[in-house]
């Protein structure tokens, strides 16, 4: 009996352990299943007054977004009056008879938004509201008939029974449609008068019983002018002849140009609509001054949500705002932003942002114009050397002829005029073209090759820039982008060495058109550095690319954009700092003499804004011609270095020389070349003769037929001036041509004296290097 017992609790012991187990396990199940942290939704669903007036903490712009296109229960555009006069009319209404007022105005104009600021301030006590019928999805009449009855006599408040709705509803597609609504034995048994009789039995218990509650009905039917013609007439047949409710309102929401065109169509007087409305409410204008605001704060708002501020004083803004204001109504508007507005945080926020818009506003609105621009992207882009020379025209008039003649077909077709001003806005020759429309005098000209005279177009990374544009207007994403995000990356990092000195151990892996581009975007993004700042910059930048397996080989237009960003760096340097750098880096190497000689020229060049802020300009100048006159006098005085050792030798560095001798002292070197002449006399050997004879040789481009680019080389005018002609030859002759390019520049030398004097290439030869 003991050993039962105890069996027993055993037993029962078991059970509740299990139970227990199976509790913890449904328990901790529920707890993973259910109370797992759930992830956020990335898109945010706002309504344009989130992003007009942004509550504080509520809502996040530098997250995705899109923006509601329903219907909102507030009102941006101050209509107040008229959402008052609605209201009253709806809550007040106590009439034996049935009562219909059309609210009219174009698409867009707000009539939804109108009706559904009143509807919140109405009595729901007092007021049914049906506002969710929508004529325009039934394929036929039976069934627009048939949901719009059920929708209005289903309604609780009613007190209909099923079999009593469904009756009501058979009743009138019966009276309007016979056999097509009810069946066989009703249309046998029953004729029009009955019909209509027996419905408005129905109607006098619904009025009944809506009078006992004191309640009303409200049918709100919208967009009545978006569907078929034959289904207005008979919602309008509806409204007037079958819906014989003493306690009911309707409102009709139109285009009232739209829906008399469609009732026309099939033969009703327009003045149909007119019997019907009893009372008419238009939109008014819209004022283009509060759209004007109700934009401005939404993309100002947006703007600095993401850290970028938008001027809303500037002409590019204003213009743009304008355009907005006089083409995109609210709906439009709110398309736009989650189109264009968006993405450009997500992806774009690199490009200048009123140019972004004017781009995206003109796809937004015609593509066909946004394509032609791009196909036609010559006219626009005013900026930058790296367009296609095959474009440029050399005389300078039939230049101005084609632009003019270019724009005047553009803007003449309809719908492009309304986009100059906008244009203008980005774009200097569709800015030169609408100042010579109004008879302003203009202050440059058509352009496209000339840099343009303003300053920001690089720093800004603008559309008019050849550099840019396709980053715009084009299906990729334009690599200049990148240079300048990097430009200022090493800027910002001038600060922290460790972080600079990373940046720059980066450079190599990158390509060769990104660290010549490279100097382009430093040259615009220095000119706030701190004297200090730029220190550091500048010995960095001058350990890359003076690296001389980096700079030896590099042609000349890459030497002179090395002088030129140098230049821009230096200009911001302490003067004792200066000096120190110029001696440490440039005045002791002649591999770099061509580099000093621009950067000369670079000084005295400096742009006019530094001027005031760099006082030491003069003195630095001073210095850098002092110490490169000492330096060239050892170099053709002492005859102890060789500019053309294969260690030491940088195209056109004997030029430089001949330069800045006659620059610097006119009256002591009239003669300049025959100094250089001797000094390149005295080192011409055997080993360097192709090193000689390639400083000789320039390069010549023409242009056939406004297409095809021609690349000609011949030797550099009054070559003879600066070497032994008779010497050189003999030294080639006695040295076979090692390589591919030496055996072209022998070519070239040997038709020096031909009537053509030149040897024609279909592609650029690299001269820069011929080792």
């Amino acid at each position: 009996m003991l050993i039962l017992h105890i069996a027993l609790i055993i037993d029962i012991s078991l059970i509740a352990l299990i139970v227990v187990l199976y509790a913890a396990f449904v328990f901790f199940r529920n707890r993973l299943i259910y109370e797992r942290p759930r992830a956020q939704s990335e898109t945010q669903l706002l309504d344009l007054k989130d992003i007009c007036y942004p509550a504080n903490g509520k809502y996040d712009l530098t997250k995705p977004f899109l923006v509601k296109e329903t219907e909102v229960d507030y009102d941006l555009l101050s209509r107040n009056s008229l959402i008052q006069d609605l209201q009253s009319t709806i809550n007040y209404y106590d009439s034996p008879d049935r009562f219909v007022i059309g609210i009219e105005g174009p698409w867009g104009s707000g009539k939804s938004t109108l009706v559904k600021n009143a509807i919140t301030g109405l009595d729901k006590n007092q007021v049914i509201i049906i506002d969710d019928f929508e004529p325009w999805i039934y394929k036929d009449q039976v069934s627009l008939v048939d949901d719009l009855f059920r929708k209005i006599f289903g309604q609780g408040s009613l007190r209909l029974s099923s079999r009593q709705i469904k009756a009501v509803t058979n009743l009138a597609l019966s009276l309007m449609f016979g056999n097509k609504g009810n069946g066989l034995l009703d249309n046998l048994f029953s004729n029009s008068r009955d019909r209509s009789s027996e419905l408005n039995a129905y109607f006098e218990d619904i009025d009944t019983v809506l009078e006992r509650d004191n309640k009303k009905v409200l049918l709100v039917i919208d967009n009545l002018d978006r569907i078929e013609a034959e289904n207005v007439f008979l919602i309008l047949n509806l409204v007037n002849n079958v819906l014989n409710l003493k306690r009911l309102l309707v409102v009709l929401l139109y285009d009232k140009e739209q829906l008399e065109h469609s009732l026309k169509n099939i033969g009703i007087n327009p003045g149909y609509l007119n019997k019907i409305v009893q009372k008419k409410i238009s939109m008014p204008i819209r004022s283009k001054e509060y759209l004007a605001g109700i934009y401005t704060s939404a993309l100002a708002n947006i703007a600095l949500a993401n850290g970028i501020s938008l001027n809303t004083k500037n002409t590019e803004t204003v213009e743009i705002i304008s355009f907005l204001a006089n083409n995109f109504d609210l709906r439009e508007f709110k398309r736009f932003i989650n189109s264009s507005i968006a993405s450009y945080f997500k992806t774009e926020k690199r490009l200048f942002f009123p140019d972004y818009l004017v781009a995206e506003i003109i796809k937004f609105q015609d593509f066909s114009v946004y394509e032609q621009i791009y196909q036609q992207r010559h006219f626009f882009i005013s900026s930058d050397l790296n367009q296609d020379i095959s474009f440029y025209v050399t005389d300078e008039k039939k230049n101005q002829e084609k632009y003019q003649i270019f724009f005047d077909d553009f803007f003449k077709v309809p719908d492009h005029g309304k986009y100059l001003d906008l244009l203008a806005t980005c774009f200097s020759n569709a800015a030169v073209f609408r100042d010579g429309q109004t008879g302003l005098q203009r202050e440059y000209t058509y352009s496209s090759l000339g840099p343009n005279p303003r300053p920001d177009i690089m720093r800004n990374k603008r559309m008019m820039s050849a550099n840019f544009f396709n980053a715009y207007l084009g299906t990729n994403s334009d690599p200049m982008i990148e240079v300048m995000d990097f430009a200022k990356l090493l800027v910002s990092n001038t600060d922290q060495s460790s972080d600079l000195k990373s940046s720059f151990q980066q450079l190599p892996n990158k390509p060769l058109v990104f660290q010549k581009d490279l100097l382009t975007g430093l040259n615009f993004v220095v000119g706030d550095l701190k004297s200090e700042d730029a220190s550091i910059l500048i010995r960095k930048f001058l350990d890359f690319y003076l690296l001389p397996t980096r700079y030896l080989p590099a042609d000349f237009l890459f030497k002179n954009a090395i002088a030129r960003t140098t230049g821009e760096i230096c200009q911001l340097l302490d003067l004792p700092d200066f000096k120190q750098i110029m001696v440490e880096y440039c005045l002791r190497d002649p591999k770099y003499l061509s580099l000093v000689y621009e950067l000369i020229n670079d000084l005295q060049n400096a742009f006019p804004g530094y001027s005031d802020r760099d006082l030491d300009l003069n003195n630095k100048l001073d210095f850098l011609k002092t110490e490169f006159q000492k330096f060239l006098n050892s170099i053709y005085d002492e005859q102890d270095v060789n500019l053309y050792d294969r260690s030491t030798y940088s195209f056109a560095n004997i030029y430089s020389m001949s330069r800045f001798l006659y620059k610097a002292d006119p009256v002591h070197f009239p003669d300049a070349p025959s100094i250089i002449k001797t000094y390149v006399d005295f080192h011409m050997n055997t080993e360097n003769a192709y090193r000689v004879l390639n400083d000789m040789i320039r390069e010549y481009r023409t242009v056939s037929g406004g297409v095809k680019v021609y690349y000609k080389y011949g030797m550099t005018d009054n070559y003879d001036k600066f070497v032994n002609v008779t010497q050189l030859s003999m030294l080639l002759e006695k040295n076979s041509p090692k390589n591919d390019k030496q055996s072209f520049i022998k070519s070239v030398f040997d038709v020096r004296n031909k009537e053509d004097k030149t040897i024609l290439s279909n592609d650029s030869i690299a001269l820069d290097t011929i080792d």
